[in-house]
């Protein structure tokens, strides 16, 4: 692991790190990764879900909405659901207003006829987003999760989902650590590509 403006990346990847996008919407640059990422791996469909969409502002997904990708928007939050309303552009995007829990993503993927090998998913839900993913039998080409932005120990598998990630929320263990997220890539066949402040980012190992 190599820490490169501590983004921890991954050599096998340092390809895709030389060829960083601009940040554009995303909080810490993440759209900057996703776009050197698809650079590399083509898209299959330009298809993406957002699960805690949020709206424009600090969004993954932006940046892929304006090149007419495709995609399922997902918003529990009231401000944060009118802002998506307002703005989104309909044609290729559809949003809906609903909770994600530990275990019902993939009955809202398959009611919506999401494609099961879409291109990225982006979960930033606060909580637990480990077990969103962990019980998820689609499989994104590349996957960015929050993870504990405030344990850096790739080694420590800590886990409190009760807990937002950021060290606001007091001290306790928010979110799964990015060392127990790490474990559960490997075990769904996804390499580690690398990690930004609070977004690790996942690429499926068949790629």
């Amino acid at each position: 692991m190599l820490d490169l403006n501590h983004k921890f990346w991954n050599k096998k990847y340092l390809k895709l790190y030389d060829s960083l996008g601009k940040k554009k919407y995303s909080e810490h640059g993440e759209d900057g990764i996703i776009e050197a990422v698809f650079k590399e791996y083509k898209p299959k469909y330009k298809y993406f879900v957002d699960v805690g969409a949020y709206g424009e502002r600090s969004s993954n997904t932006w940046a892929l909405m304006e090149q007419g990708w495709k995609g399922l928007m997902i918003e529990e939050k009231k401000e944060e659901s009118l802002e998506i309303a307002r703005t989104i552009d309909f044609t290729n995007t559809r949003y809906i207003k609903d909770t994600v829990t530990q275990d019902n993503l993939d009955d809202i993927l398959l009611n919506n006829s999401v494609p099961y090998s879409f291109d990225f998913l982006s979960v930033d839900v606060d909580s637990y987003e480990y077990e969103i993913w962990k019980n998820l039998s689609f499989k994104p080409k590349l996957v960015c999760i929050e993870v504990n932005q405030v344990e850096q120990d790739f080694g420590v598998l800590n886990y409190d989902p009760s807990f937002s990630v950021h060290p606001k929320a007091g001290n306790g263990y928010g979110g799964a650590t990015i060392g127990l997220m790490n474990k559960l890539a490997r075990d769904k066949k996804y390499d580690y590509l690398c990690w930004d402040v609070s977004n690790a980012f996942y690429i499926r190992r068949d790629e």
